[in-house]
């Protein structure tokens, strides 16, 4: 089907649905203007069409059939979709967030479902079209939803998504998935973030590793998560790395030094915790401080 997922309009030509074409046998009208069509056409792409024109209603036997509060020029891009490109001398249907919707919109009532799919596939997914278009995808291709779901889960918030998900989705299993496939992104960079930190930290610092004269593990800044579990071992974990990133900041008083020392460990505790709760197999430290990270 004639579709393009450009957004530069291409020339303009001849509007080959505005008069009598290849022995067309139809003839819609929207906003007082004529559509020539061909009934085989319509028949074989949408179900509706062929129910109203091949079945017992009134359309079946009419030349001309009145499409009352339709867009013209939504309809004449949708009946353009319905026919193969090589059948058709004119312009490719521009599919862009301009137009896409109306399109869908008028797919869905009568049941294209070529059309729905052709547009989903073509379609340059964004962070402002993501939503309404996933939908679609749901309804009609659930093989198109991973797409669609990177883009929300990356670009749009858990808070804006509740709202979209409130108002426009009316799918309670859609949006328990669009909403868990955030978390999982997010929970795929909380742990990504940790391990990235924690190198970060280990290159500044000048030891990389401490020895705890105590216990006599070696102490690591990429390794917080063994540290916790030996109370030597946290504590050169506090007074070798945290100090280091905090001091690193430039010069504080005792009592701003305290606080952020105390905000980074609250935070490498959470941050912990929620990684172990992903990968529990990632360390079989026990709460001696023994075991391999």
């Amino acid at each position: 089907m004639a579709c393009s997922s450009s957004q530069s309009s291409p020339p303009q030509r001849e509007n080959v649905f505005a008069s009598p074409w290849s022995n067309s046998d139809v003839i819609l009208v929207v906003e007082n203007k004529e559509i020539h069509a061909h009934r085989s056409i319509l028949c074989l792409q949408s179900p509706v069409f062929k129910a109203m024109l091949c079945g017992q209603f009134t359309e079946a036997k009419a030349e001309f059939i009145p499409l009352p509060e339709k867009k013209h020029n939504a309809m004449l891009q949708f009946i353009q979709l319905l026919y193969p490109p090589n059948m058709i001398k004119a312009a490719k249907v521009v599919v862009s967030d301009e137009n896409i919707l109306d399109i869908l919109k008028l797919a869905d009532e009568y049941q294209a479902v070529n059309v729905v799919t052709q547009c989903l596939n073509e379609i340059q997914i964004t962070k402002s079209n993501a939503v309404p278009l996933l939908v679609y995808a749901n309804q009609y291709d659930q093989s198109l939803l991973p797409k669609f779901l990177d883009v929300t889960s990356r670009y749009i918030s858990a808070a804006k998504l509740q709202e979209y998900a409130a108002v426009d989705l009316g799918d309670e299993k859609l949006t328990q998935r669009l909403l868990l496939s955030k978390c999982n992104h997010l929970e795929s960079l909380l742990v990504k973030g940790n391990r990235f930190g924690q190198k970060l930290l280990r290159r500044a610092h000048p030891l990389r590793t401490v020895e705890s004269g105590k216990c006599g593990h070696v102490v690591s800044a990429t390794n917080f998560h063994k540290a916790r579990f030996c109370s030597s071992c946290l504590e050169i974990y506090r007074t070798e790395f945290l100090t280091y990133a905090v001091t690193s900041r430039g010069v504080l008083s005792t009592q701003a030094q305290a606080e952020l020392e105390g905000k980074y460990f609250n935070y490498l505790e959470q941050v912990d915790d929620i990684v172990m709760s992903l990968c529990p197999a990632a360390s079989t430290v026990n709460e001696a401080g023994t075991g391999t990270p």
